[in-house]
């Protein structure tokens, strides 16, 4: 079972940013599976790493793109990501059972729809202006 579903409400109008959201969304929910059977630690290390790797890529593909088109609220959102990263750094580095799980996927799971839901769709009509889509 699935732990975040994409639905059209997450859309930012972004075709590209809509994508790697929908990804994001499914390497969580990958990730989530394999907490729920107790798979191997090396093997959701591996898992963790990729959702990680892959959410860092798609930060910075916004932030790529509110510096090219001088968004506004560039220094703020890209804030949040600082924020996001940080916290992630933080359950990593314990170095313990710990970050492999529920607590990260509580954090996972509810940062990326707030942000989705709220940051992100700050940036959608400045970006629909400037011919994103």
């Amino acid at each position: 079972m699935a732990l975040i579903s994409w639905n059209n409400d997450y859309s930012v109008g972004v075709k590209t940013f809509d994508d790697q959201h929908k990804k994001v969304f499914s390497l969580i929910n990958s990730l989530y599976e394999q907490i729920q059977k107790n798979e191997d630690k090396k093997n959701l290390k591996k898992n963790l790493d990729e959702l990680l790797s892959y959410g860092n890529l798609h930060l910075k593909a916004e932030e790529d793109a509110f510096a090219r088109y001088d968004f506004p609220g560039k220094d703020a959102h890209t804030e949040t990501h600082q924020l996001y990263r940080d916290k992630v750094k933080s359950f990593v580095d314990r170095q313990d059972q710990t970050f492999l799980s529920y607590e990260i996927m509580d954090f996972l799971e509810d940062w990326w729809l707030h942000h989705i839901t709220g940051a992100d769709k700050g940036y959608a009509e400045f970006f629909r202006e400037k011919g994103l889509k």
